[in-house]
């Protein structure tokens, strides 16, 4: 197969956000305007979005699954929407024949999102497609990685003449600063492996926090970033153009592994994802849901498994205080907070071996935890935490329940478990935890 990106022209930026917030221009929409994107999402969509003056408008995912739903979409659309950006979550496609049939009434472009795919497809069509433009990434994580960068074609001769006159302005990342994300690339392709996750993460958080590499997210100051004037390095255009040619053989792996998964993994600790009738998915990482997300997250850091947590919260990585930079409100999208609260992915890339997949459901399928009942203690990472937190309940918890309530729990778990990576994390994001956890169970 060939992925759509390769098949005809595209232009290269330096992140995927900024590959957005070009077609947004293209399309334009600026200062003023709003832009539909969906909650249970990267930070990196709504900067892109606030970066050439537009404001996002939050859309809930649909339940079971982890892309838009077409209902909350029509609820929350108004004149003030522009342009609509479609994710395809993890690779998988989202509701586009609903999506695409309410934008067309509305006229309003769509913007498909495929930094997690490059080829699913929805009855034989393939992602990106389908809307007036596409954009890509391929940074950490996703399913073609060059070190940094980002790119997007559109559907017309005339968005392509605008892009075009656009791209003009950018220019070239410093010497520097590509040679930092080379290195990166290379050091990240000879130590980053499934048995290696959570320590290669743990090092990349804290040098990116301390400025040594490239991180993955901006502050989100009020300013727009440097990123979105400059194109995709030229060492990683052309390493992309290599990458593209062996699609096949990566989405190849990706299928076989999550095959696997689907067929071997078996607990009711754990649930599949809802993905749309006709979808062909390649997942970019294989997500499940289940209500043992704290027990698993533990083990798989004690056994040396690759499982993350993301998105761990509905704007992944902000915590509910730095949500209104983002023009996201606390409990707008319900579900897509409830599914931050449950999601855990497998990996399924190229480095991905058979032992590293057997490894992985052996521990999917080794965490028996039953969904609480509502009116039932809360569920911690152990049974010691959570009879130490059984004065506090589902019903009360995820009734906006007293913050102190969510403090005692987080600190009842670094009790039970100090040297955990979820007691690494901190009272304020473990309480976060505990908080949406709640929620969600609540909520179904």
């Amino acid at each position: 197969m060939t992925a759509a990106l390769a098949q005809g022209r595209y232009w290269e930026y330096f992140r995927g956000r900024v590959a957005l917030s070009a077609a947004l221009r293209a399309l334009g929409v600026g200062s003023g305007d709003e832009v539909a994107i969906q909650a249970f999402t990267c930070e990196a969509v709504p900067e892109g979005v606030m970066a050439v003056g537009a404001t996002p408008r939050w859309i809930d995912i649909e339940r079971d699954g982890v892309n838009m739903d077409p209902h909350s979409l029509e609820e929350r659309l108004d004149d003030g929407v522009r342009a609509i950006v479609v994710q395809h979550t993890f690779g998988i496609p989202a509701r586009l024949h609903e999506i695409m049939a309410i934008a067309n009434a509305r006229g309003i472009p769509v913007i498909e999102d495929c930094c997690h795919s490059l080829v699913s497809s929805l009855d034989g069509q393939q992602v990106g497609t389908f809307g007036a433009a596409a954009f890509y990434s391929f940074e950490w994580g996703k399913p073609l990685i060059v070190g940094l960068g980002g790119a997007l074609r559109v559907a017309t001769p005339q968005l392509e003449a605008k892009v075009e006159a656009d791209y003009a302005s950018f220019a070239e990342p410093a010497r520097m600063r590509t040679a930092r994300i080379n290195a990166q690339f290379w050091v990240s392709r000879v130590v980053l492996q499934p048995r290696t996750f959570w320590m290669v993460r743990g090092v990349y958080r804290w040098l990116s926090r301390l400025g040594v590499v490239e991180g993955t997210y901006n502050p989100l100051s009020g300013d727009v970033a440097s990123d979105f004037h400059l194109r995709m390095a030229a060492p990683l255009r052309a390493r992309l153009r290599r990458e593209l040619r062996h699609v096949d053989e990566t989405a190849g792996h990706a299928n076989e592994i999550s095959r696997r998964y689907r067929a071997e993994i078996d607990s009711p600790s754990v649930t599949a994802v809802a993905v749309p009738e006709g979808a062909e998915t390649v997942y970019a990482r294989y997500p499940m849901f289940t209500d043992a997300k704290p027990q698993l997250l533990e083990a798989a850091q004690n056994e040396g498994l690759e499982l993350a947590d993301w998105y761990s919260t509905a704007v992944h990585p902000l915590m509910p205080r730095d949500w209104p930079k983002v023009c996201y409100v606390a409990g707008s999208c319900p579900v897509a907070e409830a599914a931050a609260a449950r999601i855990v992915t497998l990996p399924t890339s190229m480095r991905t071996t058979d032992a590293d997949v057997r490894r992985a459901i052996a521990l999917m399928n080794s965490v028996r935890v039953a969904a609480a009942p509502v009116g039932r203690p809360v569920h911690s990472a152990d049974a010691a935490t959570a009879t130490a937190a059984g004065e506090l309940t589902i019903e009360r918890m995820a009734s906006d329940a007293d913050p102190r309530d969510w403090q005692r729990c987080a600190e009842l778990h670094r009790e039970a478990n100090p040297g955990g990576f979820l007691s690494s994390l901190g009272l304020p994001l473990l309480s976060l935890l505990y908080r949406t956890l709640a929620a969600s169970r609540s909520a179904v």
